[in-house]
């Protein structure tokens, strides 16, 4: 996100949901490589991880993005 002279920006999806997920998997041999470093049954150890730390993740995404603003002087 480039603001004036400012870039602010993340290098990363902050938000998470279980569409976005959905999505990931939807890429031909995601889940594959994805256990190729992290181990055979890891996705599935992985979604049994984030699901229920989505709404905080998105909460504090939102915070985020409202600080970044704010920073920037688009919000007060």
């Amino acid at each position: 996100m480039a603001v004036g002279t400012h870039a602010v920006s993340t290098q990363f999806h902050c938000e998470c949901s279980p569409q976005s997920l959905s999505a990931w998997t939807a890429t031909p041999g995601y889940i594959p490589i994805f256990e190729k470093h992290r181990g055979v049954g890891s996705y599935r150890r992985f979604l049994e991880q984030a699901y229920p730390l989505m709404g905080d993740m998105n909460a504090m995404t939102k915070r985020l993005y409202a600080n970044m603003a704010i920073i920037n002087g688009l919000k007060k």
